[in-house]
């Protein structure tokens, strides 16, 4: 991992934080009772879902604690005194988490699609082109370019019959992994 993921990770950790503090400051004020605030605390672990993975747990886990400390007797202490309170506490653990994976796969197979979509385009541009009678040398250098952005290469050499080009990306990479593909 990066250093520049690192920090994005911390600023979204961070985000998902403060979307839990906001949400359990808005529950306090309306006096919202252990049901209500449940709901609203579920809602913000599955807003810091579209945050990330890491996001996602800190953001549940956070939200779980909050609701024990602020919303169940005794308030102000993670002590449970209450069975019911239990029970609604690991309900709201085992809801959050089998919705927040479900948000995340969604999210996850939401950005495959687009990949993909992205990958067809990049296909049919490259064989409109060859069949329009462009130069295969310099289709094999527009599917290097495309490869470089498609996947955030930072190098990419394409070989072809009779035609080897290599492409790479402007300014900073986001990844340092250089790959060649064929």
């Amino acid at each position: 991992m990066t250093r520049q993921e690192v920090v994005k990770t911390g600023a979204r950790v961070l985000l998902a934080l403060a979307i839990v503090a906001a949400t359990t400051l808005i529950a306090r004020a309306l006096d919202a009772d252990l049901t209500t605030a449940a709901l609203l605390l579920l809602l913000a672990a599955l807003v810091a879902t579209l945050l990330g993975r890491v996001p996602a747990v800190v953001g549940t886990v956070a939200a779980l604690l909050a609701l024990n400390y602020y919303f169940t007797a005794p308030t102000g202490s993670l002590d449970v005194q209450k069975e019911d309170d239990l029970a609604a506490l690991v309900v709201f653990a085992a809801a959050s988490a089998v919705l927040g994976w479900t948000v995340w796969r969604l999210d996850e197979a939401r950005r495959a699609a687009q990949r993909r979509e992205r990958e067809t385009h990049i296909r049919l541009d490259l064989t409109t082109r060859l069949m329009a009678g462009e130069d295969p040398a310099a289709v094999v250098a527009g599917a290097a370019d495309a490869l470089v952005a498609l996947f955030r290469l930072t190098r990419c050499t394409v070989r072809a019959p009779g035609v080897t080009t290599t492409a790479g990306s402007s300014g900073c990479p986001t990844t340092r992994l250089t790959r060649s593909c064929r």
